[in-house]
């Protein structure tokens, strides 16, 4: 750096809270050196008096809702680089198997996903571990996908423009987009990156009436055959 950074207590404070996440993260195995983290954690408190008096008063816990025997499996898949072999059950309900090459296990602090080369769809896809019904380590070996390791989820998939209401404004604030365009009457046009067509069409149902066009066609119709789907069975309930 060409001069000394300077934040202000709120960024310093992001940055405790968060160093505090990872060092919860590593005592479950996965993330940073320990040692790195506690040494980072005292430095910039020392250095930023009252934000870390606030950071310490926060109470940071990591966990997920994951079977023990899956997170093992996982882990020891990655370690010894075998494929997996999962039983799945997606976003939409749909349950599938699949064999894969692991290459990075993450957490979010909320969830823990698995990065990996997916032999069924013949592509890179994620998988929260919460969400595998049956797990296996095979004795075949696990091809090597280093290009797999940085890309995150969303920059995958196809381009998606929503047209939102004012009242939509927080699509772009909790949900990584590549692009904001604010429009004349106070809704937006955002531009993002979908990788999975039922977290698409979840997205649409959920904001409603605030969804005010799609692009493309394709994801639109996917999501309103998805809506006339659940009334039809309503219709058969009543």
């Amino acid at each position: 750096m060409d001069r000394p950074l300077r934040l202000s207590a709120a960024e310093a404070l992001s940055l405790l809270v968060a160093l505090q996440s990872l060092r919860e993260l590593a005592a479950t195995g996965v993330g940073a050196s320990p040692a790195a983290l506690e040494s980072a954690i005292a430095k910039l408190a020392a250095a930023t008096g009252d934000a870390a008096s606030q950071a310490a008063a926060v109470q940071v816990r990591v966990s997920a809702e994951v079977p023990a025997g899956t997170l093992t499996a996982v882990r020891r898949s990655l370690a010894e680089r075998r494929r997996l072999r999962l039983r799945y059950v997606s976003a939409a309900d749909v349950v599938t198997d699949r064999e894969v090459d692991p290459v990075e296990l993450r957490s979010d602090g909320a969830s823990w996903s698995l990065r990996a080369w997916c032999h069924r769809a013949r592509g890179p896809r994620t998988f929260r571990l919460d969400r595998i019904l049956d797990v296996e380590v095979l004795a075949t070996a696990a091809d090597d996908h280093p290009d797999l390791v940085e890309p995150r989820p969303w920059e995958e998939g196809r381009a998606v423009t929503l047209e939102l209401t004012s009242q939509a404004r927080w699509v772009a604030e909790h949900t990584p987009v590549e692009a904001v365009e604010d429009l004349p009457d106070g809704g937006l046009r955002v531009r993002l990156r979908a990788g999975d067509a039922a977290w698409l069409s979840n997205l649409v149902l959920a904001l409603g009436p605030a969804v005010r066009a799609v692009e493309p066609p394709e994801a639109a119709h996917d999501a309103a055959a998805r809506a006339r789907a659940a009334l039809a069975a309503y219709e058969h309930l009543s």
